[in-house]
């Protein structure tokens, strides 16, 4: 449970693993460059394809949390 919450507070502050990535991801968007070949490759979608969305969104009286599918497969 530590780590986890260790990890949860790296993410919320911008230090997440992937927050570098999605950098480079929306800067090549801003730029009209193509994307990097990266977030075409097959384990980059994989791993960043989430079954179930568990986010929690702040509200100033009280909290919203939300925990919906995040892809849908018709």
């Amino acid at each position: 449970m530590k780590k986890q919450t260790e990890i949860m507070v790296e993410n919320i502050l911008g230090q997440g693993i992937d927050i570098h990535l999605l950098g480079l991801r929306e800067l090549a968007k801003d730029l009209g460059e193509p994307l990097p070949d990266i977030f075409q490759d097959e384990a980059y979608r994989t791993s960043n394809h989430f079954a179930l969305s568990t986010s929690q969104v702040f509200q100033s009286a009280s909290f919203l949390y939300a925990y919906t599918p995040s892809h849908y497969k018709n």
